[in-house]
């Protein structure tokens, strides 16, 4: 499998669980991450973590990986990020779109109206402006870089040699496909292809994020922007614990009879990242169990 060395990866929601899992496996392939996530208390316990595990290199100008505290559903706080991201790492090519809400279990009859608003805000609306502040810079950058390719070349200094051969280059006026110049990735879930009862808000934002998923791939690949989703299942993660579904059968309604872990997600967002994946836009993997076929 190609491997992610030297690459810039933005992350949010990645200071636990599957965000967490997730830039330990990119770091440990020689990534530089940098990780946005809105919890103070999360960012220090991963910040030691990931300290231990990735010590820094004596050039205090050269991390491996930075967190910051912010909301990556709010336009102005994840364009700071964004670019300081940029400044910090010199590039943008993996973006991992993973901060999520998941809330306690209740009905439709009794959710309030600014609850289904938070999750949709975190879930939905998060992912939208996540992918259109990061396609624009991974654009930005890209232009930036052809202008750069293109400056005319200095004047030479002997008369260059003439040349009668008059075959036609091949690659002029071609219509080559563009290069890859990003990846966009998203956190969908098995609720965004199927649903269970007292979850209809986080289902509703999941199923957003699914349609998302191929519509931004749709318009995105001219650009050479690959976008795609994948859709843990019940993964045994805090976000999960603190929803109260991390025990009793929750964990055995795939198929395989038990959760799965946030470092077999990690190792599917690092496919989808890769080379490998280079004919790979618009698809939902699925890594739940066979939770969506029980």
């Amino acid at each position: 499998m190609s491997r992610l060395p030297n690459k810039t990866i933005f992350l949010t929601g990645g200071a636990s669980g599957i965000g967490l899992a997730v830039a330990e496996l990119f770091l440990s392939l020689g990534s530089r991450v940098f990780i946005l996530d809105s919890s103070a208390e999360n960012i220090a316990t991963a910040t030691i973590h990931l300290s231990s595990l990735f010590p820094a290199p004596s050039d205090s100008n050269n991390p491996k990986f930075t967190l910051t505290q912010g909301d990556a559903a709010d336009p102005d706080c994840l364009t700071r990020a964004i670019d300081k991201c940029v400044d910090v790492f010199g590039g943008l090519d993996v973006v991992v779109l993973n901060a999520g809400v998941l809330p306690k279990m209740k009905g439709i009859l009794e959710l309030k109206e600014e609850e289904w608003e938070g999750v949709m805000r975190v879930n939905a609306f998060g992912p939208f402006i996540g992918i259109q502040l990061s396609a624009q810079k991974m654009i930005a950058l890209n232009e930036l870089k052809l202008q750069t390719q293109h400056q005319p070349s200095p004047i030479p200094t002997t008369t260059p040699t003439t040349t009668t051969d008059s075959t036609p280059n091949p690659t002029a006026n071609s219509t080559s496909p563009p290069p890859n110049i990003g990846t966009i990735l998203l956190t969908c879930s098995a609720s965004g292809l199927r649903s269970r009862p007292g979850v209809s808000a986080y289902t509703m934002s999941k199923f957003a994020v699914r349609g998302l998923t191929i519509a931004a791939a749709q318009e995105l690949g001219k650009y050479g922007i690959r976008v795609n989703a994948v859709c843990p299942g019940v993964v045994d993660t805090p976000l999960l614990r603190g929803a109260g579904l991390g025990g009793g059968m929750v964990g055995r309604e795939g198929v395989m009879q038990r959760f799965g872990t946030p470092e077999e997600v990690a190792k599917v967002f690092l496919f989808l990242a890769s080379e490998d994946a280079s004919f790979v836009t618009g698809s939902l993997y699925r890594v739940d169990g066979g939770l969506v076929d029980s």
